[in-house]
């Protein structure tokens, strides 16, 4: 055994969607917090899009790498 674990590219796809799954709350907090802002909460949600559309993608990547067996 070497002594580090070894992922596979769906996993290492899992981590990156559970990490953009945590920027996504935190813009939409932040865009809780911008009400009064309406530029501010605008560019959040502009980041918001940006975001979602990227999960979108490594979810597709992430079922295509677990179906391939990668």
């Amino acid at each position: 055994m070497t002594g580090y674990w070894i992922y596979d590219r769906a996993d290492r796809l899992q981590a990156l969607i559970d990490r953009a799954r945590e920027c996504k709350t935190f813009l939409l907090r932040e865009a809780c917090d911008h009400i009064g802002d309406r530029d501010a909460r605008d560019r959040l949600f502009a980041r918001l899009a940006i975001v979602r559309r990227r999960i979108g993608v490594l979810c597709k990547c992430a079922r295509t790498a677990r179906r391939d067996g990668q």
